[in-house]
Order: C-alpha cells, then sequence, then structure tokens
C-alpha cells in the first residue's frame, strides 16, 4: 500500500458506514464537538458532571468496536478473534484433572503449547484492533486524518515463541506484496544474522550419509553407500592404484557434501555441540 493509496482511505475512513455510527454515538455519549484539522483538540471529556480519563474514553471506544465486529471486519477475523480470546481464557488445568496421570504431563505440555499459540494469534489481531481504536480516538478529540493503519494492509511481527523467535506475516487483498516480501527479509535479517543456505535436492540426500557419520560408521562403509546408491563405477581390479585413486575421488566429493550439509544443520540450531 502507497503512502498516497493510504492517505486517501485515510480522509474516507471517519465517514465509512461502519465506522460513522460508532464515531456518532461516542460523540453524542460525551457531548463532543466536531473537531477539524484547523480547529483546537478537545483537551477535557466529560461524561455527565465527572471528568473521564483518556483510559476510560479509549476502553469506550474499544468496546464499542467490539461490540460492533461484525460489522466492521471479515467473518474469518471475526470468527478467529473470538474463538482464540475463548481458548486463552480456558482453564485446562480443570481438564488434566479428568486425565490419566501417566498421561497428565503430555497432555499439560500439549495444552499450553497450544495456549501460547492462540495467545499469539490473539495479540497480532488485537493489536489491529487498537490501532483502530486509535484512528478513532485522534478522530474525534483531535480532527485529524490520520494515516490508516498499516496493519490493515499487512503485518510482520517478531514472536517470541517456547521454541524461539519467529516471524509471523498476515496478509490481506489489498497487500502490496514486493513491500511485504520486503519487510519479512529485512527482519529476518536482523533477527538472526545468518546467511540462508538453500537447500537443494543433494543436499537432502546428503543426509543419509550425514547421520551414518553421526552414529560412527565405518568411513568405508559410508563411501560404499555413496557409491552403491549413486550407482557410480569403479574399477573391476581393486588391488590397481587407479581403484584406490576413483575411490578418494568420490570420497573427495562426499566430503564437500558433508561440510554443506553440516553448515545447514548449524544454521538451523541443531547441530550437536
Amino acid at each position: 500500500m502507497s503512502m498516497k493509496e493510504s492517505e486517501f482511505l485515510s480522509g474516507l475512513l471517519p465517514s465509512h458506514p461502519d465506522y460513522e455510527p460508532i464515531i456518532n454515538a461516542i460523540r453524542t455519549k460525551y457531548d463532543l464537538r466536531e473537531v477539524y484539522p484547523q480547529d483546537e483538540p478537545i483537551k477535557e471529556i466529560s461524561l455527565g458532571d465527572e471528568i473521564v480519563s483518556m483510559d476510560e474514553f479509549t476502553q469506550d471506544v474499544k468496546n464499542q468496536i467490539l461490540e460492533n465486529m461484525e460489522n466492521i471486519f471479515p467473518e474469518n477475523y471475526v470468527k478467529i478473534y473470538k474463538s482464540t480470546k475463548l481458548v486463552i481464557a480456558l482453564d485446562y488445568e480443570k481438564e488434566l484433572e479428568k486425565i490419566d496421570d501417566e498421561i497428565r504431563p503430555l497432555m499439560q505440555m500439549y495444552f499450553q503449547h497450544a495456549k501460547n499459540e492462540f495467545q499469539t494469534t490473539y495479540q497480532l489481531l488485537d493489536a489491529n484492533i487498537d490501532e483502530t481504536v486509535k484512528m478513532i480516538c485522534e478522530h474525534l478529540l483531535l480532527g485529524d486524518i490520520v494515516e490508516a493503519p498499516q496493519d490493515w494492509f499487512g503485518k510482520v511481527v517478531l514472536q517470541d515463541t517456547e521454541n524461539g523467535k519467529v516471524i509471523l506475516a498476515i496478509a490481506s487483498e489489498i497487500t502490496n506484496l514486493d513491500y511485504w516480501f520486503q519487510e519479512i527479509r529485512d527482519l529476518h535479517k536482523k533477527t538472526f544474522k545468518t546467511k540462508v543456505v538453500k537447500i537443494t535436492k543433494t543436499t537432502v540426500d546428503t543426509a543419509y550419509y550425514l547421520q551414518l557419520m553421526r552414529r560412527n560408521k565405518d568411513k568405508d562403509f559410508v563411501l560404499d553407500e555413496f557409491i552403491r546408491l549413486n550407482k557410480f563405477s569403479l574399477p573391476r581390479n581393486k588391488n590397481t592404484p587407479r581403484y584406490a585413486e576413483v575411490r578418494n575421488m568420490y570420497w573427495e566429493r562426499l566430503k564437500k557434501r558433508l561440510k554443506t550439509a553440516k553448515i545447514i544443520l548449524e544454521s538451523i540450531g541443531r547441530e550437536e555441540k
């Protein structure tokens, strides 16, 4: 989404039929005058005779949006938001009491993992709602035509999980994919700071020989497997210098493949120390 496209949509958002009823309801509830960019901003919010804090006002706007989610956000968005919110609020300890003692630790790990995954999804979706709330509040109090949240056009975030850092990316129909992919690349490079090694079919095949080496199989056994599976030819006479020379040539070729496989293994953090 380009800056001009974002600004264009931002200028129309306050009059959008999905948002206008909420904006009008909040304005009526707090008796707020309509503010334009050139006007003085509203500095004090009151409800009757009571002064309302900015936190209370913001939460009220969010409550209004949550009550009208079905009219604002896509159907799948609403379903996922509500279901993940229910899951993370679930007290799974009560469910664990019904499970046999032998498998309870395993199920506890499963429930905790699932809850963490749902928590991550919920936080992403809830952050989008908070951006919408911020936009409406600024429009009501400042009269600003604020830039539409970029999260609406695609989102790339870094999350901490029990398995380490992961990059999560969400795209919508109007996502600028060139910008989106570049953002993923930049965050990946900044976070992991490692050179990405391409895994080819040759590398995949080499995994077998690498695991043989890691199981302390004899060098000749591994080399014999390499020659057999690749259907390489050898001189018939095993007692000639040429036979040893050809075997050594195949061994040097396999060593290069093993070296590449080890680099890839180290790059994904699975190399044994």
